[in-house]
């Protein structure tokens, strides 16, 4: 049986990237978008697809946070 880590991991292992870069990828993204919510769409996409690749998360369980929780 695989076992995931749990919220306390993940969150330990990813919060500290998110809070210093998102910010800065944000105004990033907006520069070629040009529409604020949209950029700070793709950059928590981003960060999701970090979590998936990195094995923190499974793809299933991100897809129903992303649909389930807005």
């Amino acid at each position: 049986m695989v076992k995931f880590p749990g919220h306390d991991e993940i969150s330990a292992a990813i919060e500290p990237l998110f809070h210093r870069y998102y910010p800065r990828l944000c105004e990033f993204a907006f520069r070629y978008l040009q529409d604020e919510a949209l950029a700070e769409d793709v950059v928590q996409d981003v960060f999701v697809l970090l979590c998936e690749r990195s094995g923190l998360l499974p793809a299933e369980e991100t897809a129903c946070k992303t649909i389930c929780m807005p």
